[in-house]
């Protein structure tokens, strides 16, 4: 079976942010519905909104599994289910809080349970090529535009 090549490209993507009421905004991106976020209770946000920290595992969760099916895809391996929990831990860490860890415990069922081997070795692949996983340290670059009332 011959592997496809990547041709490396560059991608963007972007949201827009918009603060409503105490800790809470708005997240809108073409085409997509919004979301309202918050930060959570212990950080004095408001109960029953996404939070960064929420996303931040949920990105790691729902990209395991995009590219674990990506890989069952194309070796043609037939998924009758799958789910997956995910706890993010955040402690402080030489100052600052951080996520030191994310577990992920993902479920999978196959059409044809002679493929079982085969799907750990694929998962084992996903969780090294998750580009979420991978992307973790990744630089943030603030650009701040901040004007006053009277500007």
């Amino acid at each position: 079976m011959s592997v496809p090549r990547v041709i490396p490209k560059t991608f963007h993507y972007t949201n827009d942010l918009a603060w409503q009421f105490n800790r809470v905004g708005t997240m809108t991106s073409e085409g997509k519905p919004e979301m309202k976020v918050s930060s959570p209770q212990e950080f004095k946000g408001d109960a029953g909104y996404w939070t960064p920290e929420d996303l931040f595992v949920a990105a790691a969760n729902s990209c395991l599994m995009l590219t674990l099916l990506a890989y069952l895809e194309r070796e043609n391996i037939a998924v009758l289910f799958y789910e997956s929990k995910a706890t993010g831990t955040l402690e402080w860490v030489e100052g600052i809080y951080q996520f030191t860890e994310i577990t992920i415990i993902p479920r999978l069922e196959l059409v044809d349970t002679s493929y079982a081997q085969r799907a750990e070795e694929l998962l084992l692949k996903a969780e090294s090529t998750c580009l979420i996983a991978n992307s973790i340290r990744a630089r943030v670059n603030v650009e701040p535009h901040i004007l006053a009332v009277d500007d």
